[in-house]
């Protein structure tokens, strides 16, 4: 049997098998329940989020033997069917290479045509924002009065280019990026059933490398196991994703906090010469004072960390920096990294934000003592005589205080100051 990948061959096939998307499986399955459907659903957000997959049991549930039914059976003829690609009455459309009127207008043609053999037809238009601005036209008038047997399901990574009056004839909902807990309990099902033993660790890098996305996810396993030999390991994790390993982490950090300009800058030469990418290590480093922020403030959470852990070394790192401090690391990262995306040396960008980081120090403590003030500051007291002639005055600020007040008449200016004492 030829050999599929592991985003294929597990893919959910049913409600239940999702992960994440709690919101949008809750709305179909009442839907469906209660049989009150609509002609037309619109499913937008990030790639690799489940909306195909979502489109494809939904029209097995509509069209199920048993339907009215909020789940699909998988058993019956017509979902063994639509589960192999192979039912006429559901129509795969992908409108990346087929984004010219002319095929959308094929497909109208023959909506009008009663199915085949299940309940409804159901069109699923993938990347459906790439269809030209005369197709979208041609498939308005479809969406305005569809006929009672056709259901549409619209899928795109870019809601924001469909033309508000599709989007107005839809139900829309929005899928969001999967945590990183779902993404590592979906992997684990996955390595149970090959029988393939893992390091949870591993799991968890491979989770952050793919940025809410689970097919990523499942690419990226695939990848990690065909490079292992018996087990799924932390070190062939970071080598297949070009991850960061913590300890790593905790080094360059250290570094950082004791302000060792050196050993800082060779530890970023030799991660630049392993070639780990300086936009990606920006935004780990993000990622990582954002662990640390977590672990001083709300140390009960760490199933949210990411890249730190509640060991004792992370912990005593953490507590080594104040709160202010780590809020402006994470400031000047994110500005280098906006920085960054526009320049061709991104290197030296981060060069730049790790020497500004290492020379941050901490704030200065509010001064109390009227002495030291008044090496900073002074107070004036202003009074000026009064003059019959016409007159302009403006008044300057130093320090906050009232220093100065100038009174012009005809031909010359009179300024008297008296200093006032502290009390």
């Amino acid at each position: 049997m030829t050999y599929q990948a592991f985003y294929r061959v597990y893919r959910p096939q049913s409600f239940r098998d999702m992960s994440g998307q709690t919101h949008v499986k809750k709305t179909l399955q009442n839907a469906l329940q209660s049989d009150h459907t609509t002609h037309a659903y619109l499913f937008s957000g990030p790639r690799g989020t489940g909306k195909t997959s979502t489109a494809k049991i939904f029209a097995k549930a509509l069209n199920c033997e048993r339907a009215p039914i909020a789940e699909p059976c998988n058993e019956c003829a017509t979902c063994k069917s639509i589960t192999e690609n192979a039912h006429p009455d559901v129509i795969e459309f992908d409108a990346a290479s087929n984004s010219r009127v002319e095929e959308i207008r094929e497909i109208i043609e023959k909506v009008r045509f009663a199915p085949a053999s299940a309940r409804f037809k159901v069109y699923i238009i993938d990347e459906v924002h790439m269809l030209s601005t005369s197709a979208f036209n041609a498939l308005l008038k479809t969406l305005e009065e569809p006929p009672a047997h056709a259901k549409f399901i619209l899928a795109t990574t870019e809601p924001h280019k469909i033309p508000a009056t599709i989007i107005s004839r839809c139900q829309r909902f929005d899928f969001k990026r999967l945590s990183s807990i779902d993404i590592v309990e979906r992997m684990k099902v996955v390595l149970e059933d090959i029988e393939r033993p893992y390091d949870e660790k591993a799991l968890k890098v491979i989770s952050q490398a793919s940025a809410g996305g689970m097919r990523d996810a499942l690419s990226m396993l695939d990848q990690v196991v065909s490079f292992s030999e018996n087990e799924v390991k932390l070190e062939d994790a970071l080598f297949v994703t070009g991850s960061i390993s913590q300890d790593i982490f905790y080094r360059l950090v250290e570094h950082i906090q004791q302000k060792n300009v050196a050993s800082v800058l060779g530890l970023l030469e030799e991660l630049m010469n392993e070639g780990k990418d300086a936009v990606r290590l920006s935004e780990d480093l993000i990622t990582f004072f954002r662990d640390l922020l977590l672990i001083q403030t709300a140390p009960d959470l760490g199933d949210l960390l990411e890249l730190a852990s509640n060991e004792e070394k992370f912990v005593q790192l953490a507590n080594d920096f104040s709160l202010d401090t780590l809020y402006q690391y994470i400031d000047i990262l994110s500005k280098t990294q906006q920085e960054m995306r526009f320049s061709l040396h991104s290197k030296v960008y981060l060069e730049t934000a790790l020497l500004k980081m290492v020379q941050t120090s901490q704030p200065a403590q509010v001064m109390n003592n009227h002495s030291e003030q008044s090496k900073y500051s002074s107070f004036t007291r202003i009074r000026s005589e009064s003059c019959s002639t016409r007159k302009f005055s403006t008044t300057n600020a130093v320090n906050g205080w009232s220093c100065c007040c100038y009174r012009i008449t005809n031909n010359f200016t009179t300024t008297t100051t008296k200093t006032a004492s502290w009390f």
